[in-house]
């Protein structure tokens, strides 16, 4: 943030006098001959008021403008009309060599033509946002202006802009006359400025716009009836104001000045004022604590405070809150009232706690929910395992009840053969229960380890052969598996006590499971026969082939 003191009339007075001195500087000329050192020293000093004059204020210009790309332009046409004084003081006071006055010359048109063009570019950013740039369309003058420039500059080979008598001299300055791509200039200034008022005229948005826009389109048309009026020799101009550069660099400063004051271009000339009158009570210190500006609703505060106020937001009485910032000077501190938000933040307060009280009781509900779920879920898996395992649980209490008056050393190694295969069964069928719950199928390898792991190793505790080999690849519903697994141990169970031998072999049929086994035993196994399981007899071999549709029933 930066603030600029406005001495207001006072910096438009200091101007005044000073171009009040330089035109009176310009008196011994008027008075008596340009060849004498009085007037060689007071036109010197003349030009350099002027050009100090001008170069003041592109720095005041830089320093005012907010808008970046009209500080910009600005900038550019200041520093134009620097450049157009010293080219002037150069030609007129430090050179007699023809060549270089006569460039000198030719150089004038450089602000001449690009001097009206920037002014309508200022013109076209009034009234923008601080991001507006001028459109790739309107920048396309740059080529006609530049052509301009160049044809200038390029006079002595074509004599489109000055034409120059004959027998006049090599580097003639005088005598001339004025060709077709002079009134072309003069076109293009004439266009340029009208645009530029133009613009400036339909971007005003002051009500009164009609009467106090006539001060910069006035000022516009007094430089335009000027340069008509010297061009034509009229003997007042030409006697006491003959100096078209000055006059055009001073109406053009009045012009935008009159444009700072109407408002119409973005400036922070007021801004004391503003600053003072705010209703937020600030203050801008110095890095020493020295006041800089102050509004008038800030009432001053020792400098512990502040200094604590640097670090974090102080929090004073009747809920004022101290806040600070730095700036490129030393800090702006403020005060603001929060009790509007100290009370919401009160309420937020009392809204989070009523909350928090809510949530740890919808926490609790959500726990003992879980378990009751959990509880549910347990007892469900339960009833399910309980239902699907009672046959076999049933058989293995009977034969542990009938351990209790067996004697016969081979009824016991029998009936506790029996009671190994039904464990592992029964701890396989569960596994396979609990993994039907989750859903899904199982692999032809997993349906191997339920067989080839746990129970056939259990079965041939008895002195029996067992095989086992698998060529189905694909993988089966959970139900099929337990379906062919009960019907194994089925088969198993009814040939244990005579068992000698017993080979598995787990193939597909048009993608589904088919189970196949060889046993070979003194028991009958013919009464397994059912739909989906079909059995055959040779000798003692006996072959059941299972399906997945016939495993269940057997």
């Amino acid at each position: 943030m930066s603030i600029i003191k406005n001495s207001g009339s006072r910096q438009y007075a200091a101007a005044g006098l000073l171009v009040l001195l330089a035109y009176f500087c310009r008196l011994p000329g008027t008075l008596g001959p340009d060849s004498s050192p009085l007037y060689w020293y007071m036109s010197l000093l003349r030009s350099l008021i002027y050009i100090l004059l001008f170069s003041l204020w592109g720095v005041s210009v830089h320093r005012r403008i907010i808008h970046a790309q009209v500080r910009r332009y600005l900038v550019v046409i200041a520093c134009l009309s620097v450049f157009w004084l010293g080219d002037r003081t150069v030609k007129y006071i430090f050179t007699t060599d023809p060549c270089l006055i006569h460039w000198l010359w030719y150089f004038y048109y450089l602000p001449f033509i690009f001097i009206p063009m920037y002014s309508m570019f200022v013109a076209q950013s009034i009234c923008q946002n601080e991001y507006f740039r001028i459109p790739r369309r309107l920048k396309l003058l740059y080529i006609p202006a530049y052509l301009l420039l160049l044809s200038v500059l390029t006079n002595d080979l074509h004599e489109l802009v000055f034409i120059f008598p004959p027998d006049g001299p090599q580097y003639p300055t005088e005598g001339y006359s004025y060709g077709p791509a002079y009134f072309v200039i003069a076109a293009w200034m004439l266009l340029c400025s009208a645009v530029t008022v133009g613009t400036v005229f339909s971007k005003s948005r002051l009500e009164d716009r009609k009467q106090r826009i006539l001060i910069p389109a006035g000022l516009i048309a007094a430089l335009l009836l000027y340069c008509v009026l010297l061009a034509r020799g009229q003997g007042f101009i030409a006697r006491w104001f003959p100096d078209l550069t000055v006059v055009f660099c001073l109406f053009l400063v009045a012009f935008f000045e009159s444009l700072f004051r109407l408002g119409l271009i973005q400036n922070n000339s007021h801004y004391g004022e503003l600053f003072r009158g705010s209703s937020t009570g600030a203050v801008l210190l110095s890095r020493d604590y020295e006041t800089i500006a102050a509004a008038d609703n800030y009432s001053p505060l020792p400098e512990e405070v502040l200094r604590t106020a640097e670090a974090a937001p102080v929090m004073l009485q009747n809920n004022i809150r101290l806040s600070s910032a730095p700036i490129s000077s030393g800090r702006v501190f403020w005060t603001e009232d929060v009790s509007e938000l100290a009370e919401t933040t009160k309420k937020l307060s009392e809204v989070e706690g009523f909350l928090s009280a809510k949530l740890e009781i919808a926490e609790r509900e959500m726990d003992s929910s879980r378990s009751k779920h959990r509880l549910a879920e347990r007892k469900r898996l339960y009833d399910s395992v309980m239902s699907q395992t009672e046959s076999e649980i049933r058989q293995y209490a009977a034969l542990v009840a009938s351990l209790e008056d067996e004697t016969d050393p081979e009824r016991i190694r029998r009936t506790v053969h029996r009671i190994t295969v039904i464990c592992a069964y029964i701890k396989r069928k569960i596994s396979l229960i609990f993994q039907a719950r989750d859903g899904g199928d199982i692999s032809g390898e997993q349906f191997d380890t339920c067989i080839f792991k746990d129970t056939l190793p259990c079965i041939c505790q008895g002195g029996a052969v067992g095989e086992h080999c698998s060529d189905y690849c694909g993988s089966m519903p959970v139900e099929a598996a337990i379906s062919l697994y009960k019907a194994f141990f089925t088969a198993a169970m009814a040939a244990l006590d005579s068992l000698e031998r017993i080979e598995i072999r787990l193939s597909g049929k048009n993608g589904a499971p088919l189970l196949l086994l060889r046993i070979r035993c003194e028991a009958d196994l013919s009464a397994l026969a059912c739909p989906g399981t079909s059995v055959a007899r040779s000798g003692r071999d006996w072959t059941l082939t299972v399906s997945a549709e016939g495993g269940e029933s057997a």
